[in-house]
This record gives structure tokens, sequence and C-alpha cells, in this order.
């Protein structure tokens, strides 16, 4: 009777645990077929989602193709997919493998683009052109038979900004080109648009345009279109490298190409424009109005909270360093070097106003945070850079505007690139290139800091880059070529 029982309450055990399996999967599937019309069905085409996908890269040639492959390539319906390719702040070919890779037969069609995010140095290079022009539109405007028309193109504002301020000067007209993460051709393609009609309507005797920022070159370009006379200041400096640095060489190779009048800072400057075969009489050495800008800015007056916090026994180290060709291994290697010379010594300060760049602020952090005797700070304006530098003892960069400005200073100069389109000054022997080598890094900062001799000779070379009339040599030579055609 026992063992009827148990069988029977087995059996019923059993047949309970059967129906409570057969509810489950019955609810499991109901709910699949009634939730499954909402996600994503192979048919129609219609109910699949647009999707977007943004790819950021830094320095990822060697595998960027493949990931664009296998998004190109996933089960997905090409008309719904998006596909942006951002190159952030690369120094390597990511940009052309991208690009490479949509131009393929399978991929043409496709709703897919490449932008080049070029941050590095872009908003210094902005500050310093503004900076060189504002004496020469000073000189310009105090001269009774001339009359300068200022066109900006509104990209890095507020340290635009500081520049007119500065020098009391106001924009006629302003592009107002600025975009987040665009490309060099963008720009381009923004300034010729923009500068046309400015063109057609002022009808100017000429256009100045200074360096060699991707403006400059649009500029000279839009100018010629117009066959406007194109007057280059800061003419003729060279490296010979066209990707360094990039893309400022070949930008002034071919604002110089387009150019009418040349505005040569040095006679190194000048013996290059000649070399290239441009006509000796449109080639004038002014010196460098990087110079004349000095005397706006410098002030024996000056102070900041910055100058409060620092020993003043120790001897300050002014330390710049952004440029996109250094980014990565190589800004790790010469920081570190750096940071070992400043652990080591107990008599000195570092000084390191940080470019805003992603890049640099993650190398520079992880280097120098914890050094008792390293300020890392916020980028500065021209103003409290100019002074600090003015302070320092000496410096160290891979600027270009800086190597101009500091032996004006009687401050030594520590380039850290491997070659220079200002070599005047490592003749003069105001500057010394060292480029990223960890070795010749420590050598020679040891050697201006541990060497009285040494560093009188860099501090007190004579200066290749002008007396801070360049401005003024500018202006003659405008109105003589004026008088000339």
């Amino acid at each position: 009777m026992i063992s009827e029982t148990l069988l029977i309450v087995s059996l019923v055990s059993i047949w309970m645990s059967l129906l409570m399996s057969t509810l489950t999967l019955t609810g499991a599937t109901h709910f699949w077929l009634r939730h499954a019309t909402k996600l994503v069905t192979t048919e129609p085409l219609h109910a699949y989602p647009k999707i977007t996908i943004v790819v950021p890269a830094h320095n990822e040639e060697l595998v960027i193709a493949k990931t664009t492959r296998a998004i190109l390539d996933m089960n997905y319906p090409a008309a719904k997919v998006e596909l942006i390719l951002i190159a952030d702040n690369c120094t390597d070919h990511t940009a052309d493998v991208m690009r490479a890779i949509l131009n393929r037969r399978a991929y043409r069609f496709r709703n897919a683009r490449v932008f080049e995010r070029h941050d590095g140095g872009g908003k210094a290079g902005a500050l310093n052109d503004a900076l060189k022009m504002a004496p020469v539109v000073k000189a310009l405007a105090a001269d009774p038979d001339l009359e300068p028309i200022t066109v900006v193109t509104g990209q890095h504002r507020e340290m635009l900004q500081q520049v007119l301020d500065i020098f009391n000067l106001t924009p006629d007209f302003d592009l107002k080109v600025m975009e987040k993460r665009q490309s060099l051709t963008s720009i381009t393609t923004k300034i010729l648009a923009g500068l046309g009609p400015i063109l057609e309507s002022v009808h100017p005797d000429m256009v100045l345009v200074h360096g060699d920022t991707t403006t400059t070159m649009a500029a000279a370009m839009a100018s010629f279109y117009h066959r406007v006379p194109v007057g280059h200041v800061e003419a003729g400096l060279r490296t010979w490298d066209k990707y360094s640095p990039y893309p400022e060489e070949m930008n002034r190779q071919v604002t110089d190409d387009l150019a009418d009048l040349y505005f040569a800072p040095t006679n190194l400057a000048a013996a290059n424009l000649k070399r290239e075969n441009h006509p000796l009489d449109r080639i004038v050495i002014t010196g460098n109005t990087a110079i004349d800008a000095l005397q706006y800015t410098v002030n024996p007056d000056y102070h900041h909270d910055l100058l409060q916090r620092l020993n003043p026994s120790h001897r300050t180290i002014l330390l710049t360093m952004h440029r996109r060709e250094n980014q990565g291994e190589k800004m790790e290697e010469a920081l570190t070097a750096v940071r070992q010379v400043v652990e080591e010594r107990g008599d000195v300060d570092l000084v390191y106003p940080v470019h805003l760049s992603p890049a640099v602020q993650e190398v520079a952090h992880r280097v120098f945070d914890g050094v008792h005797n390293v300020y890392l700070i916020d980028p500065l304006d021209v103003v409290d850079f100019h002074n600090l530098a003015a302070r320092s003892y000496l410096i160290m960069t891979d600027s270009g505007g800086i190597q101009e400005e500091a032996p004006s200073l009687n401050r030594p100069v520590l380039v850290l690139r491997d070659s220079t389109e200002r070599p005047e000054g490592v003749r003069a022997g105001t500057l010394k290139l060292v480029g990223t080598d960890p070795a010749r890094i420590k050598a020679a900062l040891n050697g201006l800091l541990e060497d009285p001799l040494e560093y009188t000779r860099m501090a007190t070379a004579a200066n290749p880059y002008g007396n801070g009339h360049a401005a003024e040599a500018i202006v003659k030579a405008i109105k003589d070529y004026g008088a000339s055609v």
C-alpha cells in the first residue's frame, strides 16, 4: 500500500515537472515571437534602423584597415550604415589608409567619410601669426598713404582676441571658419570661398599673408585667383623636408611660389628664395616681426601668481613641447630625460604650460606628476608667456616662434627637434638642436646648468632675427613696390 502511494506521488511529480517545463517553453516561445518583430529582422529592409558608427584612431595605420573592412563587411544593409572615421592628431599614415579602403571598388559608394583632426599646434600657430602681423598692421595704419583692411579667419577666437586687445586692433572681416575636427582640406576650401567675395568687393592693391599656416597658403591662392599681388611676411624659411614640419613646410613653399613680394626675416631666408629663383628685386630682408611684438608685451613690472609660487633662489626652466611629429614615444622619452635632470638637482624649477591636446596632456602628467619642483600649468596667453620667458633661466621648446623670440630676451634655447627652419639661431649660437634623444637632452641641459661659460656664450650671442623694426621695413618695401608697378 505504501509503495503504491509512493509510486502515485512520483508519477504526479514527474507529470507536474513536465507540465511546468512545457509551460515555461511555451511562454518563452510566445515572448520571443511577440517581441522579435520589434528587433531587427532580415526583411523587409526598411525595418532595419539607421546607425552611425564613429571610429576614432590615433596612429593606428597597421590595424585600421582590418577594422574598417570588418565594419563595412558586416551583415547589415549598407544603405542603413553611416561610417565616420576620425584620424585624431595622427603622425603616421592612418588617414591615408582609411581613404585607401574607402576608395576600393567594393566600398566606393558607401556612406563613409574620413575626418582629420589637427589640434596639435593649431592654436599656437594662429596666435603666433596674429602676434607677428599685429605690428605690421599698426605700422600700416600709421602711414597716411596706406589703408590696411584686416581679415581674420575666426579660428581660435579667444587666443586671437588676446592679440587684438594688446594692439588695440579691430578686424574688418571675420571669415568664421572655425569648426571642431575639420580637415586641412576643409579649412582650405572655406578660406578660398570666404576670401573671394571680400577680394571682389574691396579690390585691394596687395594682400599680406604671414608664415606657414594653411590659412596663409589658402589666402595666397585666393589672391592669385583674383590677380591680386601677394606679400609674404616671413618668407623663405625652409627645412627642405615636405613632411617636417607638416603641413607647414609645403604651405610656405606654395605661398612663396604665389607671392610677388618677399619679406625675408634673415639673410639665410633670403638666400633660400634666391636659390629657388625668385626675383632678386622683390626680396627684402626685414628682420622678424616677432621682435617688434616683444616691445608691446614684455613689462619689467609684470606680476603673476605663478612667480610667487616659484622658489626665488632656484633657476627656472621654461618648457614647451607639443608638435605632432614629436607626440607619442618621442615625447615621453624626451620629457622623461628632462624629469631625471630636474629631479637630480635641487636648484631648479621647471614650468611647463601643457598644450590642451589630450595626447600631450596624457604624457605630460604621466611623466611629471608628483615631481615637487615641476609646475604643469594651463597654456599661457601671449603676455604671460613672454614675461615668464623673460624671467626664466633657459628655455626648452619644439616651437618655432620661441626660437626667434628668446634671443631677444637673452635666453639660451634647447630645441627639441632634429631639424629647424630657423638655422640662423643655431649658427649664431643662441639655439642648440638636441632633438628628442634622452642622452643629448640630458647632456645639453646639464651643460647649461653647470657651465657658466657655455651659458653666457649662448645668452649673449648676437640676435640674428632683427632689431625690432621689421614692420617699418615692410611698410617701406610695400610703398616702393607700389611706386614701381
